[in-house]
């Protein structure tokens, strides 16, 4: 099972991300975030295998969270 965290700012934008992962028989999504705040803390606890993350955060480039 891969283990999928998506960090992305546009609501429609994550849903359509997390609902295709969900549908995945091969992937489980295990955190989402917003934006750079919540990214950070999402991003050192780990728990994931690939980080699906919008370079364009309000509150900060997503460079910085890769």
């Amino acid at each position: 099972m891969i283990r999928v965290a998506v960090i992305e700012d546009d609501p429609v934008m994550a849903e359509k991300l997390c609902d295709a992962v969900r549908e995945a028989g091969d992937m489980l999504l295990t955190a989402t975030a917003a934006n750079v705040l919540e990214g950070e803390g999402m991003v050192d606890a780990g728990g994931y295998d690939v980080l699906l993350c919008d370079l364009g955060l309000p509150d900060g480039s997503g460079v910085s969270l890769i």
